[in-house]
């Protein structure tokens, strides 16, 4: 019977710690996000109904206590990160009549890049201290609306 006791006890204590670090950061909007690959970030948004609408894939810049001040993606990763979350079958065929749009201004590049049910957008920088490199790439489904 006290074991039961202690143990209620600490299982509310536990609950209770929880509960006080939700509200300490409860006035914040929550991300979802997930580590692809050591240091690359996947954060994904969501329709009302629940379908993935966007993911953006960027830099982690402080893991396993570390600082990492780099914010390129290295492209092979990306790349097969980007093939796993929208894979060629759920991308659909490539659209033709828009090709890939590519703006830029100053020493960035932006590259849109149309498939049937995705567009899928990178953001580079070029001409850095790094080298030229993608900072974050963005794969946004077609006909789906964000919440």
């Amino acid at each position: 019977m006290l074991r039961t006791f202690v143990l209620g006890c600490f299982l509310g204590a536990i609950t209770l710690a929880g509960a006080q670090h939700a509200s300490k950061f409860s006035m914040y909007r929550t991300v979802e996000a997930y580590e692809a690959r050591p240091g690359i970030l996947v954060l994904p948004r969501y329709t009302n109904t629940g379908q993935v609408c966007e993911v953006a894939i960027q830099r982690l810049h402080y893991h396993d206590e570390e600082v990492d001040l780099f914010s390129n993606l290295p492209e092979p990763q990306l790349l097969q990160v980007i093939d796993e979350l929208a894979p060629a079958s759920e991308r659909g065929p490539k659209d033709d009549t828009l090709g890939n749009l590519v703006t830029g201004s100053g020493r960035s590049v932006i590259i849109h890049r149309y498939y049937a049910n995705v567009t899928i957008t990178l953001y580079i920088m070029s001409g850095s201290s790094e080298g030229d490199g993608n900072l974050v790439a963005l794969i946004q489904w077609n006909n789906r609306v964000c919440k």
